[in-house]
């Protein structure tokens, strides 16, 4: 841990910000969105969807979250939930995602799948984007000498390091409550009691 960290974090979360993540269809430049959640500094869920994509789940990437085609049949599309999404994105809040710019790449490949702009929300998750995983790369200090940066640590192994335990990883609203719960131990505010998850809608 380093004091940087503590106070980026500690930053963070005064400026009331909202943690996101994204399931997707794989992970190349056609791949969308097929789940997506938000959750502010508090752990209220402010948007949880699966989202049906324009493109089929692969069997590959089904395994990793769980989500078919079946699941996302009747689901919104990215078009139908755009409104609310960029409702919440488009403000100056602090945007926090484990791997913020995958997850920033996805909400803008989904948009051009579905074939409308996106330039209010770029804008935002380009000056206010933060990357939880990023952050607690330095925080928990593997320092990688052939690449000459902090070595980036998993999801998985970042909440078992910090000894926070959330159940259903790889869907959305679980990783988007397992960042917050990160920066939180960052900042030196961990919770003792495992926050509920509101069921899907």
């Amino acid at each position: 841990m380093t004091p940087n960290t503590r106070s980026l974090a500690r930053a963070l979360l005064t400026d009331n910000p909202l943690f996101f993540d994204t399931e997707t269809t794989g992970l190349d430049s056609r791949a969308e969105i097929c789940d997506i959640a938000i959750v502010d500094a508090a752990g209220q869920v402010l948007l949880n969807t699966l989202v049906k994509p324009a493109c089929p789940i692969p069997p590959e990437a089904s395994r990793v979250h769980g989500i078919t085609d079946a699941d996302v049949a009747g689901a919104p599309t990215i078009t139908a939930i755009w409104p609310e999404l960029a409702a919440l994105l488009a403000g100056s809040r602090p945007l926090v995602a484990y791997n913020a710019s995958f997850d920033r790449r996805m909400i803008t490949q989904s948009a051009n799948a579905r074939g409308f702009c996106t330039v209010l929300t770029d804008k935002a998750l380009v000056e206010h984007l933060h990357c939880a995983m990023l952050l607690y790369a330095e925080h928990y200090g593997d320092w990688n000498y052939y690449k000459r940066s902090w070595r980036w640590q998993s999801l998985g192994d970042a909440l078992f390091q910090q000894g926070i335990q959330i159940d259903g990883l790889h869907r959305a609203l679980a990783d988007a409550e397992a960042a917050r719960r990160i920066v939180l131990a960052m900042a030196g505010q961990p919770e003792d009691l495992p926050v509920p998850i509101a069921e899907r809608r």
